[in-house]
């Protein structure tokens, strides 16, 4: 297995990030220019998963106070199964502790299991669901959510 390593996201990585989005999303993809926004805010937790230097995946999330959230994470087709999604979430969530979160939200396609599964093992759990929430095709979300502050 190859290393993967996981780094802040910056504008070199930019280009091949939007022309992976625009391929695995080819209906509604995320422009140039909401990346670049997205890099902008100082709320902004944005990861990139290189794999011999090359952009494997990416994360753009959110982080303030105590609550952190999932906006986009994507992987290369030739980098999916191989922990990349793992990866970027683990770096995620550390990164987002450190900085004082204790609950996290995400939204996924309800057809999406191995992210689901990916994201129960991480101690995400679906809450509700958001109807006709993603297009291309018309599907609902569920929203998951992972409170570190919970008493169980």
């Amino acid at each position: 297995m190859r290393e993967i390593l996981v780094a802040p996201f910056d504008a070199e990585h930019l280009d091949a990030v939007c022309r992976m989005e625009q391929r695995i999303f080819p209906d509604e993809p995320w422009s140039r220019q909401s990346f670049e926004d997205e890099l902008k805010q100082p709320f902004s937790l944005n990861l990139t998963a290189l794999v011999d230097g090359e952009a494997a995946g990416y994360l753009m999330g959110s982080c303030v106070a105590d609550q952190a959230s999932v906006n986009n994470l994507a992987c290369g087709e030739s980098f999916r199964r191989c922990g990349v999604a793992r990866a970027l979430m683990k770096a995620f969530l550390s990164q987002a502790e450190q900085r004082g979160a204790s609950r996290f939200s995400l939204e996924v396609r309800e057809s999406n299991l191995p992210a689901i599964r990916l994201y129960q093992e991480m101690g995400f759990v679906p809450v509700a669901k958001r109807a006709r929430f993603y297009h291309h095709p018309t599907e609902d979300a569920l929203l998951m959510v992972r409170d570190t502050n919970k008493k169980e």
